[in-house]
């Protein structure tokens, strides 16, 4: 059964500079392993004279995994506190980024985990955080009589209506999360006096606003 999780809500960038090294996360939601390395390919040819460009991502979805990279700075200063950013917001199908341009000062390894986690924090901020909740996508035909009552129920099932067409009567597509989907097939029916026609039209996620997490 597909279970919720929590996303990047939008693509980010940050910038800053540490010691004169100048650091950049980038960070974006991806569906797959293979979204998510072609993202970083984007990345390093975008940035392709820059000394580190460490990463980590989480996928929860298809498959459980976690990978993270250092990308030759001493091990356990980079890529493991980008991935810990990851974990403590209780991200998946998400990766993060970061860039760094070396600018002469050595930053010890107290520093660098300080950076890199610092620019994770940052990314995951200017991103925001969604909730991704499993839900079922039904097709809706009822009259116009009927449709403002659909539209009174729709949110107290905390669903969606994501397209609607107005011909002779009113054909809707409507997402309800998946433990909310039979009370809506029930109330439908009532509301319809049993007029309405509904096809279930396959599973999806529906995505909420979630708290964004603290600052450091």
């Amino acid at each position: 059964m597909d279970q919720p999780y929590n996303r990047l809500a939008s693509e980010a960038r940050i910038e800053f500079t540490e010691q004169r090294s100048r650091f950049i996360g980038l960070g974006r939601a991806v569906e797959d392993e293979s979204e998510a390395l072609a993202y970083l390919e984007a990345v390093k040819s975008e940035f392709p004279d820059a000394r580190h460009h460490v990463y980590a991502y989480t996928l929860s979805r298809d498959q459980f995994l976690q990978r993270f990279t250092d990308d030759g700075e001493p091990s356990g200063t980079a890529g493991a506190p980008v991935l810990n950013i990851l974990q403590r917001n209780g991200l998946s199908q998400s990766i993060l980024v970061v860039v760094r341009y070396f600018g002469g000062i050595l930053l010890g390894t107290g520093g660098l985990t300080r950076a890199y986690g610092n620019a994770a924090a940052q990314c995951v901020r200017a991103a925001g955080i969604e909730h991704m909740l499993p839900c079922l996508r039904f097709q809706v035909m009822l009259s116009y009589a009927d449709y403002d009552a659909l539209l009174r129920l729709i949110p107290k099932l905390g669903g969606r209506i994501t397209n609607a067409d107005f011909g002779l009567d009113i054909e809707a597509m409507v997402s309800v999360p998946v433990e909310q989907s039979a009370d809506f097939l029930f109330q439908v029916d009532e509301l319809s006096r049993g007029s309405a026609l509904v096809e279930e039209k396959g599973k999806g996620y529906l995505a909420e606003v979630a708290e964004l997490p603290e600052a450091e």
